[in-house]
Parts: C-alpha cells; sequence; structure tokens
C-alpha cells in the first residue's frame, strides 16, 4: 500500500484497517512523510486518518501514484451531506475534485475511527459496522441507566446490571 510509506504501522492496525468493519484508522506520521502539514493540523495532528475503506478507495490508492486525501463530504461539526450538487456547491472551496456514485445515500453514517491508546487500538468514535456495541461493565448498576447524546450526532446508551449497549441513531 502507497500509505506504508507516510505512517508508522502494524500487522495488528493493518488487520483492523482489513477488517469487516473497515475503520478509519489514525496513524504516526513518518518524520521523512511526503504529506503536506496541512493534513491532520491539529493537536496530535503528526497522526493520519487511514480509511481505505471500500474497495474503490483501495483501487484509487493503488493507481493514483501518490498520496490522496478524500473525505465523507461535510464541513467540521455538520452532517455528511447526502446531495451531490450540494455537497460539490458546498464544498468546492475545499476539493481539488469529487468522485459521485449514482445511488442515493438514504442513511448517511459516519465511520468508525481507532486510535492507538496504551498500545491498543481504542475506539474513538464507533459508527457503521461498530454499532450497537455492547459492553461488560467492572460493576453492577443498582437500577437501569438511559444516557442520551444531543445535537446533530444522537447516540444513545442503556446500560442495567453489568451490560451497556450503546447505539447511534442518525437524523
Amino acid at each position: 500500500m502507497p500509505w506504508r510509506a507516510e505512517a508508522h504501522t502494524t500487522p495488528e492496525l493493518e488487520s483492523l484497517l482489513a477488517s469487516p468493519e473497515r475503520p478509519i484508522v489514525l496513524l504516526p506520521k513518518h518524520a521523512d512523510s511526503r504529506l503536506s502539514e496541512h493534513i491532520a493540523p491539529r493537536p496530535g495532528g503528526n497522526r493520519l486518518p487511514l480509511c481505505p475503506t471500500r474497495r474503490l478507495h483501495d483501487l484509487l490508492l493503488n493507481d493514483f501514484g501518490g498520496p490522496l486525501v478524500a473525505t465523507s463530504g461535510n464541513l467540521s461539526g455538520e452532517p455528511v451531506l447526502t446531495d451531490n450538487a450540494e455537497a460539490q456547491t458546498r464544498l468546492a472551496h475545499l476539493a481539488d475534485a469529487f468522485l459521485h456514485h449514482n445511488r442515493p445515500i438514504v442513511r448517511p453514517a459516519d465511520d468508525p475511527v481507532y486510535r492507538v491508546i496504551a498500545g491498543q487500538p481504542r475506539p474513538l468514535r464507533l459508527g457503521r459496522g461498530s454499532a450497537p456495541l455492547e459492553l461488560e461493565l467492572s460493576v453492577s448498576l443498582p437500577e437501569p441507566v438511559l444516557a442520551l447524546g444531543s445535537h446533530m450526532k444522537n447516540t444513545l446508551c442503556l446500560a442495567w446490571g453489568t451490560r451497556a449497549v450503546r447505539l447511534t441513531a442518525h437524523r
């Protein structure tokens, strides 16, 4: 894969990238990376988001001959744009090109995002392919608990006993 020259990886992380969940995996950038410093410029921005989530991405990355930055089509803090014309209009100032599909997006879903924390890949955001997620709690709850997220990316979690089930709802 061309991105191996840009980021540090391990067999475990490559296995996660190839798993059915196909998450975005944040990897540390090589010191001699050819990629712009403007990619992932946030604090700790030396982490590259690698996400060959579809076979088409694999084909593009392998045949393009250089680094390729792709996005799901939304501005930071906003939901994914599902209309091709609206995406092209609203994102024209950010993108050099657009890859559209002739199938409508019926149910937009975020990709899951993972990062290595304390030596283990940990989810930063669950998404398509990883929700619902059931977790075992280390203590038993005295009564059921319902936790709700807010705004555009709604989340809910129902916990009882030593079980917690996290669901994702999309608007």
